[in-house]
């Protein structure tokens, strides 16, 4: 049977995430041969999160931000934001939640840089030598999906958050003095769903999401 996997990019400047666990009961599952278990949530609008083998599964990509990033309250914010989104688009009451799986800190790694012969996979545009061109993305978050079915948890969907620079900050020389460019709303929001479709497009072909077929997608512009 054919199985589609949604994917949600959104493009959202900068602001404000983690589920916390609080007092939750262990529910037991199967998952092959993985020992796992669900944390239970004690509100309807709270996930459940998934525990293997005794440990919960941080995300791969954790703490991987680009060079611009320099408020972690703006990314904790950041990551909150993006909860309260995928809630809109994957109930608590129906999905599980998992920090991402999907995306490896080499490939977040690259993609959160500039594109550059070194790194043709970078997201931020190539720096020519006679202008300034801003850095616009500066955080990718992954959030995946689960569901049960026939006591096993397979993957459903997945939000991705792109965060964008508002103020990109330069020097003209190494070690040099640092200027700021402040970034209009426009050309935010822009770059923004830019590169959230080539995001898309991107884990359209990734080998692991590629063989659920009808792999969908869509991008949402976030709150800034």
């Amino acid at each position: 049977m054919k199985r589609r996997i949604s994917i949600l990019a959104i493009a959202a400047a900068s602001t404000v995430l983690l589920v916390g666990c609080g007092n939750r009961n262990k529910i037991s599952t199967n998952s092959g041969s993985q020992k796992t278990q669900l944390t239970g949530s004690n509100s309807n609008n709270d996930y459940q999160s998934l525990i293997k083998d005794g440990h919960y599964q941080v995300s791969k990509a954790a703490g991987i931000n680009g060079q611009q990033t320099s408020n972690q309250f703006n990314l904790q914010g950041f990551q909150r934001g993006l909860l309260e989104i995928s809630k809109q688009n994957f109930s608590p009451d129906k999905y599980i939640f998992q920090e991402g799986q999907q995306l490896s800190a080499t490939t977040v790694q690259n993609w959160v840089g500039r594109k550059t012969d070194d790194n043709p996979d970078g997201l931020n545009p190539n720096q020519p030598k006679d202008k300034v061109v801003p850095e616009y993305l500066q955080q990718i978050e992954e959030q995946d999906f689960l569901q049960t079915v026939d006591g096993k948890t397979e993957l459903k969907g997945m939000t991705i958050g792109v965060g964008l620079n508002s103020v990109y900050y330069y020097t003209k020389e190494k070690y040099g003095a640092q200027y700021s460019k402040n970034l209009t709303d426009a050309e935010i929001e822009s770059n923004g769903k830019e590169i959230a479709n080539q995001i898309l497009a991107r884990l359209r072909k990734q080998a692991d999401l590629k063989k659920h077929s009808n792999c969908g997608g869509s991008v949402q512009s976030g709150p800034r």
